[in-house]
């Protein structure tokens, strides 16, 4: 019976690992890729991590990952498919069960499987052949003097603008709203080769040699022709494992306090599937070392 199970090996959930060993708590940590870092590793630049004046979100999550190996962890590349909580008058722990047919038996669990990139399909129609890129750092190179767009108006969308900019010839961003933080809208507004459509409904997006993207924008039906399309729209919470007691959101989101407890005792949520007001590398961190302290406080008294 283990103490823990983390179940996710982005930031959230190595830093629960690197926590979990200096408690000399008896636990796992496991993920769909033993090789991923988590969704820091799109990252084009992390520049508000405390202590760190500019990093590539890969080199970010791959740091933290050496930090957890040299401690003697190895993240376990196992799939869950399903948390279940066993209570009887002997007994009160949690079944942890993978795709490959084998399961553990956990008196806590650490929830960290984050979320998803939100496809373009969601929002508009997009013809089956329209290849569509998440990630401009590695695949920006592709378009080098070229025009490619961004949908998305958040942090991503502008962040990732700003690094291609410094690629392709142009890029646009269409957005229906602006909600990136004031000094990316200023980076942004200060490069030559960005432009921007907001208030813009994207209605078709079909592949006649180059992408063609049909939108309306201040009541104007539109259509622009691109060599590249980016997506950052946003996320989709992997809380499908959890078990069916644990409160969420109407959009997935599992319902946690700042220690990472939810409704369902021993089970803890951190990192980008909990509901929080922030996302970020440094509130992932926060929600791993803090779901670990009460850990122990629960295994005190379990």
């Amino acid at each position: 019976m283990y103490d823990t199970i983390i179940v996710g090996n982005g930031i959230a959930g190595m830093t629960a690992a690197i926590y979990a060993k200096r408690a000399n708590l008896n636990f796992k940590i496991v993920g769909e890729d033993e090789y991923s870092v988590g969704q820091i590793e799109n990252a084009v630049l992390v520049e508000n991590y405390p202590g760190i004046k500019g990093i590539t979100g890969y080199d970010l999550g791959n740091s933290i990952k050496e930090q957890m190996e040299e401690m003697g962890i190895a993240a376990e590349e196992k799939r869950v498919v399903n948390i279940a909580k066993i209570e009887n008058l002997s007994s009160e722990h949690f079944v942890v069960k993978y795709e490959d047919g084998t399961e553990d038996e956990t008196t806590t669990v650490v929830y960290a499987l984050g979320a998803k990139h939100r496809p373009l399909s969601d929002i508009c129609p997009i013809r089956e052949d329209v290849l569509c890129h998440y990630c401009a750092i590695c695949d920006g190179a592709l378009y080098k003097d070229k025009k490619v767009a961004i949908i998305g108006g958040g942090n991503s969308a502008f962040t990732e603008a700003i690094y291609l900019s410094n690629i392709a010839s142009n890029v646009t961003i269409i957005t229906d709203r602006i909600v990136a933080d004031n000094i990316l809208q200023q980076k942004v507004a200060d490069m030559d080769n960005i432009s921007i459509y907001n208030g813009s409904k994207l209605t078709e997006i079909t592949n006649d040699e180059n992408i063609v993207i049909y939108f309306d924008s201040e009541g104007k039906n539109q259509k622009k022709r691109f060599d590249g399309l980016f997506s950052a729209i946003g996320m989709i919470p992997q809380s499908q494992c959890c078990p069916s007691r644990v409160e969420q959101t109407y959009g997935g989101f599992i319902i946690a306090n700042e220690m990472g407890e939810t409704n369902v005792d021993g089970f803890y949520a951190v990192g980008d599937i909990r509901h929080k007001m922030l996302r970020q590398a440094i509130t992932a961190a926060a929600d791993g070392a803090n779901c670990i302290s009460a850990i122990e406080e629960y295994l005190r008294y379990c």
